[in-house]
């Protein structure tokens, strides 16, 4: 008795293949959601006034000099000028603290891309 040839490798890879391309619909599905759940997010941001929801470098010059046009009129002493410019950047810095971004930092981290040059 003669049986049919089976070729594991062919019947093997279509498998994959189909999984594949089964999971692959699901991913692509899961990162639109995630897209339109991030642009919402951007759009309740941008209410509230913040260009973003991290302090980066580029950022801190910017929030420096400004902050620095508007307090160098409040004072002529240089000293009490740096202290309440210093308060002043703590305090902006607290404020985008409160945006909780760990977790989709972690996740981007997790899929492939860098997130510690962000703060930049």
């Amino acid at each position: 008795m003669s049986y049919p040839k089976f070729d594991i490798e062919s019947n093997y890879m279509s498998e994959l293949d189909q999984d594949f391309e089964s999971l692959l619909a699901q991913i692509n599905v899961k990162l639109n959601e995630a897209a339109v759940k991030l642009k919402e997010a951007n759009e309740l941001r941008k209410k509230v006034g913040f260009p973003s929801f991290i302090f980066t470098d580029w950022m801190s010059d910017d929030v420096h000099s400004e902050l620095y046009r508007k307090l160098n009129e409040q004072f002529t002493n240089d000293e009490k000028l740096n202290n309440a410019l210093n308060e002043a950047m703590d305090l902006e810095r607290a404020k985008f603290k409160r945006f909780d971004v760990r977790a989709l930092e972690a996740e981007i981290e997790h899929a492939g891309w860098s997130t510690s040059s962000s703060y930049c």
